[in-house]
């Protein structure tokens, strides 16, 4: 069965909710049944970055708070030295969809690790937070950072709580299904910053660049995270100096080592009450848990004869 005129889109006939998502028709098909419906869609578009009249990057994002992007971008991949450098901003529109296609940014010599025209070969693609970067010694820019220590501790049932304010705040996904979130958080739970974007990356760097706006990054201990954790959210999260990074999904194995070397507490699997601690678990504080009165009295019980207790 071929697609029917229905899987068009539908701009004439919806104004779109938002610029994260767009309605589109489609067919969905169940079992032997089929029917017309109206869908909605992440939006993903590029969005070129020009530095001082030179170009930088072009990256493929979900439109919208793009002046946080561009900031966290630039302060989490090492290019901007001031994190509170002014940045002049020029944006160009697409003139069909009406988001920003382009961007003229005018920022002090000073404030840029220098050069930077060829940090970036290609178009970064929204699955890649740092793709197009030519030699690994361009992630570790002259004024690299020393590693996270510190005494911050946060109690382990935060961290559940952290998620699933993420989960309730991510709207775009509600809708589509399709995009990622990222969540800044105080030692006590409160929430400084929450983005969506159909990259991971980008919804980080949305949230540094608001938190770095707004003068709050040292207020900052967590970032809750969607989906995975891949090495180069440990990279951002490392140059944002945030020390507990937490991720509903599995790290990779660079991601943790990377964290080891960096001093980041990375947590996986943070679902419900339960979560992994994959590196630096001093920071992470479990609170004991009261037995019942019947694990009590088993516990004091002696042994039945001829009877192991297994490990």
């Amino acid at each position: 069965m071929g697609l029917t005129p229905d899987c068009q889109p539908i701009h004439s006939i919806f104004r779109w909710s938002s610029m994260n998502t767009r309605p589109r028709g489609a067919l969905r098909i169940q079992a032997s049944r089929s029917e017309s419906v109206v869908d909605t869609l992440a939006v993903e578009a590029p969005l070129q970055v020009n530095i001082n009249g030179r170009p930088w990057t072009t990256t493929m994002r979900t439109p919208g708070d793009d002046p946080f992007l561009v900031r966290g971008m630039l302060f989490s991949e090492g290019l901007l030295t001031d994190p509170a450098a002014e940045l002049g901003w020029q944006p160009f529109d697409d003139p069909e969809s009406g988001h920003i296609a382009a961007v003229d940014l005018t920022v002090a010599e000073s404030a840029l690790n220098q050069p930077f025209e060829d940090r970036r070969a290609q178009m970064s693609v929204s699955s890649c937070g740092l793709c197009g970067i030519r030699q690994w010694r361009d992630l570790f820019p002259g004024d690299f950072s020393p590693r996270l220590n510190g005494q911050i501790q946060l109690a382990a049932d935060l961290i559940p709580a952290a998620m699933a304010d993420l989960h309730h705040g991510m709207r775009a996904f509600g809708e589509s299904g399709g995009c990622h979130g990222a969540a800044a958080y105080t030692a006590r739970g409160r929430r400084l910053a929450l983005f969506e974007d159909i990259g991971r990356h980008n919804a980080v760097d949305k949230v540094i660049g608001s938190l770095l706006s707004r003068d709050q990054l040292h207020l900052a201990v967590l970032l809750a995270v969607s989906g995975r954790i891949s090495y180069e959210i440990v990279f951002k999260a490392f140059r944002a100096r945030l020390p507990v990074l937490a991720a509903v999904s599995a790290p990779s194995s660079m991601a943790v080592e990377m964290a080891d070397a960096f001093g980041l507490t990375v947590l996986g699997f943070c679902r419900d009450t339960r979560l992994t601690v994959y590196s630096h678990p001093e920071r992470i504080k479990a609170q004991a848990q009261p037995r019942s009165r019947t694990a009590r009295r088993r516990a004091a019980a002696p042994a039945p004869a001829g009877r192991r207790d297994q490990p």
